[in-house]
């Protein structure tokens, strides 16, 4: 599989030869990477819900004068 991008040939294809798939079973992975995954997946849930917090309240203000459609 070559895509061609300006003149250019880039390989798509898994790192390890033993692979034959790109996706990763998670059943194969070791222990400590399911725990590693979980800091950055909360730290996301959090940037996200805070965004969404932050993004209602300025929306909402009286300054606004936003007014409840019929």
């Amino acid at each position: 599989m070559c895509m061609t991008v300006k003149g250019l040939c880039f390989l798509y294809q898994p790192t390890s030869q033993q692979r034959t798939s790109w996706l990763v079973n998670p059943l194969d992975m070791r222990w400590y990477w399911i725990f590693a995954a979980i800091l950055p997946a909360l730290l996301a849930t959090i940037l996200i819900f805070m965004d969404q917090q932050i993004t209602a309240v300025i929306v909402n203000r009286k300054e606004n004068k936003l007014l409840v459609s019929v």
